[in-house]
């Protein structure tokens, strides 16, 4: 088979994987129930009809109600370990698992955690629908992050993943504007109302799954090369031999994009950069409160200001870089496991982070207040050198290219440049000849046609 040039091959415009595109950013909404219910839940404990039920009277509190600082840590910190219980089951088990599968799973887990809660009259109940969500959004998280980095070509598969982000985000905001409208109801249903929303987000993940196929390097990873041929097409819908022939062999075996943002963008910069400036915003900040007298307003919109640096800088590179790299660096073999590692390792840093946070913050505790930021300063000093040291460069690389790199052990600073076996321009050093990993041939492929 003759393979066309990188420029004709693999530079195709945005809009011709428009069907790609929208088949990633549905997959995405599965991140959706984690933004939505984290700004839920906060709205929850403010209101008369939740605290009615799961709080207690305090005649010193404007609307009547209290509740317990234990209550609401569990609240917070118990869908964290669900979810790390989630993610270690998925390290366990994930090689029996599909993504597609992954992804009912949690659709399943998700609505039988909403119905518990929206049901539930006592904490105990509550605690569990809690814990059963968390296991839900480490399903969603895991496998939602796989399907779409296992989907996309290389050149898109940053941009795809990033849409995660994006979703937790939209997720936040609209739980922040349900919460709203049901604040002002003193019944059970100013909390149940917003729990009742989150429903759609499984309903709709279970009935669009059915129309999608596994992700074509799972069919590829089983030996069913004609199933990886069908879901190239549905999902990208192309149907010209030509250029399926082409993205077969691309998605196996790879080149890399000759896109001049890959080049002057690329992953370790931004995720070095953003860390970088992000530790300096955490320093700014901390030093701000640390100099300034108490209730300085030129402290205040330091802080102010610093902060919304440090949630932009975060949106453009740590939030979608970090998403990309956890599905782009594992095998094949590996791949559900090693993403469900690394989430569970995110969700119990949560965990510590909201369970410990108020120790520091609270002024009958520590009482650091905003000095609490020397904390997350060090923490992203130490990612930006940790990534110069240890995090390779990604973008623009085939997930088989990354595999053959990482075998050869080189530099992590050394990846971008380095031309792979799988780039020589005899196209018998990878189709037809060349092994790659998990085993997959692509020679099969291409001599059916």
């Amino acid at each position: 088979m003759e393979l066309q040039s990188p420029a004709n091959a693999q530079l195709h415009s945005v809009w011709s994987e428009k069907r790609l595109i929208a088949i990633c950013l549905f997959i995405a909404l599965a991140q959706l129930q984690y933004g939505y219910d984290s700004a839920a839940i906060a709205g929850f404990q403010s209101m008369p009809g939740f605290l009615a039920v799961f709080g207690y009277v305090d005649p010193t509190n404007p609307i009547g109600y209290n509740i317990s600082t234990k209550v609401q840590t569990l609240l917070q910190s118990l869908i964290s370990l669900g979810a790390l219980a989630a993610c270690i089951s998925i390290f366990k088990f994930g090689s029996f698992i599909s993504p597609r599968l992954g992804l009912w799973i949690a659709s399943l887990m998700s609505a039988v955690s909403v119905a518990a809660q929206i049901g539930s009259t006592s904490i105990a109940a509550l605690y569990f629908g809690r814990i059963l969500l968390g296991f839900s959004n480490g399903f969603y998280s895991t496998y939602s992050a796989i399907y779409i980095g296992e989907s996309t070509p290389a050149y898109l598969r940053g941009a795809a993943i990033g849409m995660v982000v994006l979703q937790i985000n939209l997720g936040a905001l609209m739980g922040i504007v349900v919460d709203n409208f049901t604040q002002v109801l003193t019944s059970r249903l100013s909390y149940q109302i917003p729990l009742a929303v989150m429903f759609a987000i499984p309903v709709l993940m279970t009935i669009g799954l059915i129309f999608l196929p596994e992700t074509p390097r799972y069919y590829i990873s089983k030996g069913q090369d004609d199933k990886a041929e069908a879901a190239i097409r549905k999902l990208r819908h192309i149907t010209d031999e030509a250029r399926l022939r082409d993205d077969i062999a691309i998605a196996l075996t790879g080149n890399i994009l000759s896109f001049p943002a890959v080049r002057f963008f690329n992953r370790r910069h931004l995720l070095m950069t953003a860390s970088a400036v992000n530790s300096m915003c955490m320093l700014g900040m901390a030093i701000a409160y640390t100099v300034s007298p108490v209730g300085s307003p030129t402290a205040g919109k330091v802080l102010v200001g610093l902060s919304i640096v440090f949630v932009w800088v975060y949106g453009l590179g740590q939030g979608p870089v970090l998403w990309a790299l956890q599905t782009e660096i594992p095998s094949q073999r590996l791949r559900a496991q090693t993403v469900g590692f690394s989430q569970g390792a995110s969700f119990l840093v949560s965990w510590l982070s909201a369970y410990c946070s108020p120790y520091f913050i609270n002024p009958e505790a520590l009482n650091w207040g905003p000095k609490y930021c020397y904390i997350w300063a060090g923490g992203n000093l130490i990612l930006a050198i940790f990534t110069f040291f240890f995090i390779p460069e990604t973008r623009g690389r085939s997930l088989e290219q990354l595999d053959e790199l990482f075998e050869k052990r080189l530099a992590a600073w050394k990846f971008q440049s380095y031309v792979t076996d799988l780039q020589q321009p005899d196209t018998d050093n990878f189709v037809g000849k060349k092994e790659i990993k998990d085993d997959v041939q692509v020679d099969e492929i291409e001599n059916r046609e």
